[in-house]
């Protein structure tokens, strides 16, 4: 037999194998949760990301099962908000990409400036459709 560091019966599995139940445990309590802090922020009209649920939902299993929901108010809370934003708006784009992939003419867009003059965004969808719908008027 080996001669293990620690004091307890216990074998290293074994250890291994509570740490792992208690993990999984601990990942249930979580995702319990997550669905209550859901509930919470539709009860209130509270606006949270994905990632802002996640971190509330943790930030309340660290508290006593008696403590009320709080919602942090910290800098990672503001941090996790501008993640979820960045992440909103780059679905969008990608879906923009995608809907203009599936048309027969593709949006052009450019950029005109400098150095020294503040750069210019033309999309040639909204000019052609704004300028040019005055020149195609049948008569």
């Amino acid at each position: 037999m080996f001669d293990y560091p620690w004091t307890t019966s216990t074998t290293p599995s074994q250890e291994f194998g509570a740490t792992l139940a208690k993990h999984a445990l601990d990942i249930a309590f979580v995702l319990q949760l997550f669905v209550y802090i859901a509930e919470h922020v539709r009860q209130h009209g509270v606006s949270l990301g994905s990632l802002q649920s996640q971190y509330a939902s943790i930030c309340t299993a660290r508290l006593p099962t008696s403590a009320p929901v709080e919602i942090p108010a910290n800098a990672t809370m503001e941090q996790l908000g501008h993640i979820d934003q960045m992440t909103q708006h780059h679905i969008e784009q990608r879906e923009n990409v995608i809907r203009g992939e599936a048309e027969a003419y593709r949006c052009v867009r450019i950029r005109i400036g400098s150095l020294a003059s503040a750069p210019l965004d033309c999309f040639f969808a909204s000019v052609t459709s704004e300028t040019f719908s005055a020149y195609h008027r049948t008569p």
